[in-house]
């Protein structure tokens, strides 16, 4: 980005100075042009130096997560979003889950993506917490996006000064071709700026809000014994037996298959050798 900038400052600095030989300056002109270019990085180092003596408020993005267990996960659910709505927040995204095996009860899990006020982040947290009757988990992470918040800021100052270049340049162009090449020039600086707005725009959002990534899920009763568990342990129980007694029928029948094959490959010619053997014996014995 550097070599774009400064290949972008040497084109405008050459078509500056092209159109001050051009347009014909005069020489009363000309000491006050020079005074003017001269002056005008003195300005610039004046603003950074000032800007950098200046506090400025950190950019801290921070992040979130927490997983709790709840015996209610759909009134977890509305509660948590009652508690950021009174905090300034809101509900980004919304992800329900429901599993139950046969016999069981119902068991729902929710991810939720909350974004609150980043001063208010530690207050959600607690009043979240508080929901859970379970075990939770629970991770907060930061990342300080100030240094690259203040870089943009220099950048777009930059682009500013040399947009306000091209423009007085444009002003001064008296052909076709000087004109589109100080036009060429100056939508490229300004699709910069618009780039480096957005960015900055993104990185204030981000640290203003804090994301919390929140997992709600049903706890599972330590124990849970009742009439209709033994009617489902016994259902159970009479599957399993039918399904292995099936299973022995079909390895039978495998069995059967595999076996009837090999008995005839295999028996029938030893059948047959026996056979002529005892023919053999038979007629041996009258001669004897």
């Amino acid at each position: 980005m550097l070599h774009g900038r400064s290949s972008v400052l040497s084109r405008g600095s050459l078509l500056l100075l092209c159109a001050l030989g051009l347009y014909g300056c005069s020489r009363a002109e000309a000491p006050a042009s020079g005074a003017q270019a001269a002056a005008a990085p003195a300005q610039a180092a004046n603003a950074a130096r000032a800007k950098d003596a200046a506090p400025s408020a950190r950019k801290v993005i921070r992040r979130a997560e927490l997983g709790i267990e709840v015996a209610s996960a759909s009134s977890a659910q509305a509660e948590v979003t009652r508690i950021v709505e009174s905090h300034g927040g809101y509900v980004a995204s919304a992800a329900r889950d429901v599993t139950a095996a046969e016999g069981e009860r119902e068991r729902a899990q929710v991810r939720l993506t909350l974004r609150v006020p980043a001063e208010r982040l530690t207050q959600v947290l607690q009043r979240i917490k508080r929901l859970g009757t379970g075990s939770e988990t629970e991770r907060i992470g930061s990342e300080d996006a100030t240094d690259e918040y203040v870089d943009i800021e220099a950048r777009i100052a930059n682009q500013r000064r040399l947009e306000e270049q091209f423009l007085q340049i444009l002003k001064r162009a008296t052909t076709v071709t000087d004109a589109l090449n100080v036009e060429r020039e100056l939508a490229a600086v300004r699709t910069e700026i618009d780039r480096l707005e957005g960015r900055r725009r993104l990185i204030a959002k981000e640290a203003a809000l804090s994301t919390i990534e929140l997992t709600i899920s049903t706890a599972r009763p330590l124990v849970g014994v009742s009439a209709s568990d033994f009617k489902v342990s016994a259902s159970r129980a009479y599957s399993d037996s039918i399904a292995v007694a099936a299973g022995l029928v079909t390895f039978a029948i495998r069995l059967a298959g595999v076996a009837a094959p090999l008995s005839l490959m295999l028996g029938l010619p030893v059948w047959l050798a026996l056979r002529t053997r005892r023919r053999f014996a038979r007629r041996r014995l009258p001669a004897a």
